[in-house]
């Protein structure tokens, strides 16, 4: 829920499968996450509306690239996690000292956007190509939307991880391929 002043944030780069089942100004009721878990020995397999987190985010999401963010809210903000879910299967397992993750996302899902008049609005010079806001004039509307977002395999987010602890720190190869995340 969210006062006329706040916003909720855009969900036009969201899957139609993801996108909330009430959505209007003030209010958004949706799946946040909805997951089936299996485990038997060394296997671990999820089944749904989840996250992949496969790295760090620190605001201008550096590390984790599987992951599309929510970019609603000042940058650094904690008010809700800020990796968005999205439905797929996700399998671990162990492989002697190693720790395999794998994840296929068959959600299309790439960014949550501010809107005019919200909290944080992308009026930042790298949102507005470098002009300044006198230049733009009263209407900054900027309606930042990809493709129509859909589960299709072309749109679909497949990886793997490998990862072995090595004292207090941790060695790890990735790769992927999907949508770019970023806006």
């Amino acid at each position: 829920l969210a006062d006329d002043d706040m916003g909720l944030g855009g969900s036009d780069n969201f899957a139609h499968f993801s996108q909330a089942l009430i959505d209007n100004k003030y209010a958004r009721l949706g799946f946040s996450q909805f997951l089936l878990t299996w485990r038997k020995g060394k296997n671990t397999v999820d089944l749904g509306k989840q996250v992949v987190p496969w790295g760090l985010l620190d605001g201008v999401q550096v590390s984790d690239r599987f992951d599309p963010v929510r970019r609603r809210d000042f940058v650094f903000a904690q008010v809700k996690p800020e990796r968005l879910a999205r439905w797929g299967v996700r399998w671990r397992t162990r492989l002697s000292s190693w720790q395999m993750d794998s994840a296929l996302v068959f959600d299309g899902t790439v960014s949550q956007q501010a809107t005019l008049g919200s909290e944080f609005q992308l009026t930042a010079p790298r949102y507005v190509a470098g002009l300044e806001l006198s230049q733009l004039g009263n209407d900054i509307s900027l309606k930042l939307k990809s493709d129509e977002r859909n589960h299709t395999l072309s749109q679909s987010t497949l990886g793997m991880r490998l990862s072995r602890h090595l004292g207090a720190g941790e060695f790890s190869l990735l790769g992927f391929r999907g949508p770019d995340t970023e806006p």
